[in-house]
């Protein structure tokens, strides 16, 4: 039962961290399996304690019952390999190239180099400037680009960020500076 109960709990924390940190979600054979688990769990507990109240001549009716739990562990860590993983991978058909257009311009080139190398650094960015400069573009090509690395399992960008929201960030960066 102690390994079974370690197998639940492993996969218990790749799931939380895997959930966390990607794309992916639990199977749902995964959730039966863990469900099945903590049901035995208190099924096992309960027979402890049986066991333990019981007289050495009721403890021979037991043993079927001790039987059953011992095939039902070992059922659930067969079941608890799970082979063919214990994740979905989420986004992967949506995951696609946004730009059909090359760069012009050596400006833009430059912007994309340094946003590029900066993100080996950081895990998100800001572009802000006046309507119509190629900020879209420009992030359009980051998210080709990171496509292509395949560093990131998620690639998000909001859009339209309030005025209110980016006067808040610029303040943030001024006390920065001052304090550098």
């Amino acid at each position: 039962m102690e390994v079974l109960i370690s197998r639940r709990k492993d996969i218990a924390d790749e799931l939380k961290d895997a959930e966390l940190h990607s794309s992916k979600r639990r199977k749902t054979e995964v959730e039966n399996w863990q469900s099945s688990v903590q049901k035995l769990e208190h099924e096992f507990q309960s027979f402890e304690q049986e066991v333990e109240q019981s007289s050495s001549f009721s403890r021979i009716g037991l043993s079927n019952r001790a039987d059953k739990i011992h095939k039902e562990v070992e059922d659930l860590l067969d079941q608890g390999k799970f082979s063919e993983g214990i994740l979905l991978h989420l986004y992967e058909d949506k995951m696609q190239p946004l730009v059909m257009t090359n760069l012009k311009g050596e400006a833009f080139v430059e912007s994309l180099r340094k946003v590029i190398t900066s993100l080996s650094e950081v895990s998100s960015i800001g572009i802000y400037g006046m309507g119509g400069v190629g900020k879209t573009t420009l992030a359009m090509h980051i998210h080709d680009h990171l496509l292509k690395e395949s560093r990131f399992s998620v690639l998000q960008w909001l859009t339209g960020i309030t005025r209110k929201i980016t006067t808040a960030k610029e303040e943030q960066l001024r006390r920065r500076r001052r304090k550098r």
